[in-house]
């Protein structure tokens, strides 16, 4: 199966660097959460608090995140969740 992903956004290059920056990206970004994928070093999804942490404990960063496909295009006003668990 070949999965074809739209454009890389952005990427944390570490644990903290997504705690601390993960709201900010994905509003400079102008997207939701539910409209990318994060993908780490070794290839894995991460999709929650948990990934992220286990990527860091890995050696797996970094995570870059991307569109879902290109024509899902940047969401006006997107609503960033917060939260631990969520990016």
């Amino acid at each position: 199966m070949d999965i074809q992903l739209g454009r890389e956004l952005f990427m944390f290059d570490g644990f903290n660097h997504w705690c601390d920056t993960a709201q900010e990206k994905f509003k400079a970004a102008n997207v939701s959460s539910n409209k990318v994928l994060c993908i780490d070093a070794k290839g894995r999804v991460c999709a929650w608090g948990a990934h992220f942490m286990e990527a860091a404990k890995d050696g797996a960063y970094p995570v870059r995140v991307y569109l879902l496909r290109d024509d899902m295009a940047e969401t006006p006003n997107a609503i960033v969740r917060g939260g631990s668990d969520e990016q």
